[in-house]
């Protein structure tokens, strides 16, 4: 967007370039720079770097409004390899999205002087003021996203509290479902993540006395069970920032690859890439986990367990690739 927003403004203005400067670490430096520059200008930002207070970008009055300058040798905070390099005017105004001093928007010449005019000052305003706008839209994603994060931790704390999983399973499982999908060039990671953090959540609405039986299970308490996945969709499928990615691992993650699985008994690649890949890691960490019934297996007893369930419960091709990436 900047990148953008500063070529609109070198079309609309006499400026030869422009530049977006943020402070980061006692420094500003130009993030996106667009135009017409001298010859090794922008390695100045490197051999000659500028700290807070010093020259045009450090002017005490730059976070009150639009600052001109007409001839940058003759400006008293002038910094000499800048005016060797042939920078004369310049236009800058502040970016402080929420009241952050968050950077600055600037337009310069070089070798002539570019006179002030108001309409050069309005529009670098209202680009400013649209850049703004998108920052403030990025900072609130970033807190929301975060606050999702922490969310899905939650879930995964209540799912192992309540003896539904092993310790610190949903993020592995979902960790592993971001390597195995890359490692087959799968599209929706995020979508895939997000299923792997909710894929057991129908779990927490089945009874305790069946949840927590110490004996086999009979026949109509298994039935119950096999109803979580349809269960766990019934919950999510209203939230809108889940993909469809997400809801069909959810779903369709204990579907088998011969046809034996539930809830729909689906078979081969009627059941979705994301459920497939999925599958394959959860069959993997439940093996590699202790669990009161069973010891934890060795990671070669486990991935020798995987290669018998190619073709049977598990995607062949899929189980291939994970075995070689494990």
């Amino acid at each position: 967007m900047a990148q953008e927003a500063l070529e609109t403004l070198l079309r609309l203005t006499p400026y030869h370039g422009g530049a977006l400067y943020l402070f980061q670490g006692g420094r500003v430096r130009p993030a996106v720079m667009a135009g017409r520059y001298p010859s090794g200008f922008s390695r100045l930002y490197v051999e000659h770097p500028i700290r807070f207070g010093e020259g045009l970008l450090g002017h005490p009055r730059l976070w009150e409004g639009p600052i001109y300058v007409e001839d940058y040798a003759t400006f008293p905070g002038a910094l000499r390899p800048y005016v060797e390099a042939g920078l004369r005017s310049a236009l800058l105004v502040p970016l402080k999205p929420e009241g952050r001093r968050y950077g600055v928007l600037a337009l310069g010449s070089f070798g002539e002087k570019v006179p002030h005019r108001r309409e050069d000052e309005a529009v670098l305003r209202v680009v400013a003021k649209r850049l703004e706008e998108a920052l403030e839209r990025l900072f609130h994603l970033r807190v929301l996203k975060s606050t999702r994060e922490a969310a899905l931790r939650a879930l995964s704390r209540v799912l192992e509290y309540r003896d539904l999983e092993t310790q610190g399973h949903t993020e592995r499982v979902a960790e592993l479902s971001l390597r195995l999908g890359q490692a087959l060039g799968f599209s929706d990671l995020e979508g895939l993540r997000l299923g792997a953090y909710f894929h057991d959540l129908g779990k927490l609405a089945l009874p305790d006395e069946i949840l927590r039986k110490p004996t086999a299970l009979s026949t109509g308490e298994w039935k119950v069970v096999k109803t979580h996945p349809e269960v766990g969709l019934e919950i999510l499928r209203n939230l809108p920032f889940l993909p469809q990615t997400a809801l069909n691992v959810v779903l369709y993650h204990h579907e088998r690859f011969d046809g034996s699985g539930y809830p729909f008994g689906l078979k081969g690649e009627a059941i979705p890439l994301e459920a497939r890949i999925f599958a394959v890691v959860d069959v993997y960490d439940a093996l590699i986990s202790e669990r009161p019934y069973k010891r934890a297996w060795s990671k070669e007893e486990a991935l020798e367990e995987l290669r018998a369930q190619a073709g049977k419960g598990l995607d062949p091709e899929v189980v291939a690739k994970f075995v070689e990436i494990i």
